[in-house]
């Protein structure tokens, strides 16, 4: 089990993370219909780059993914969802996991004093691929448990903010922030210990990856 050792500072929030307009391939009218050899020619240098080998070898960008952070009462009080969606139509290599920290932020905005924060720790001995491929269209799930002991004792309730950057590529800038409320009660929610999970297909594996291994 390893830590993440990158801290985002400073945080650049925003309501969801910019995408691409998707661009049209070919002409319209008698222009596409006078060409379809070309037409064709284009699909096909399209679905090459919907591919494993060449997620491997380009690593998402911001302006083709969007990401949304959420509560799922079906994951439990204390995990969030992570959604990375591919907007664009290229496939794109996702680092192992998205880069979190947990703030309190009236500390890690202001201009003076310690910012407050904590970051998760992360699965280790990680080996193959050197990225999570993500096809175009597609969407890779994380899930970040706050409190994967599921106890009040000892933890601590001064964050109030999930930072989120989808691939460790991205700039400081591209941080996606969302507020953190205590899920079926009020104020901040507990956070001792948290761990954060692999990208995965699905939303059932994403919360299997994110149970710390000795709780398994």
């Amino acid at each position: 089990m390893n830590t993440i050792t990158r801290r985002l500072l400073p945080l650049a929030l925003s309501a969801a993370a910019a995408t691409v307009a998707l661009g049209t391939v070919g002409a319209a009218g008698a222009n596409a219909a006078s060409a379809p050899a070309a037409q064709h020619s284009s699909v096909v240098a399209a679905s090459s780059t919907d591919t494993a080998a060449y997620a491997y070898k380009h690593a998402c960008t911001d302006g083709q993914l969007r990401v949304q952070v959420s509560y799922d009462k079906q994951l439990g009080t204390t995990k969030r969802l992570i959604a990375v969606t591919d907007t664009s139509r290229s496939a794109c290599g996702l680092s192992y996991f998205p880069v979190v920290s947990i703030d309190n932020s009236a500390t890690i905005h202001a201009r003076h004093g310690k910012p407050e924060f904590v970051q998760p720790a992360v699965p280790g001995g990680l080996g193959g691929a050197p990225y999570y491929a993500l096809y175009a269209g597609h969407t890779a799930y994380a899930v970040v448990d706050l409190d994967p002991s599921h106890a009040t004792a000892g933890a601590s309730r001064v964050y109030n903010e999930l930072a989120v950057i989808a691939n460790d590529n991205l700039p400081n800038a591209d941080t996606i922030g969302t507020k953190l409320v205590q899920e079926g009660g009020h104020g901040n929610p507990y956070v001792k210990s948290p761990f954060l999970g692999l990208y995965e297909s699905s939303i059932a594996d994403a919360a299997k990856s994110a149970v710390p291994p000795h709780k398994r």
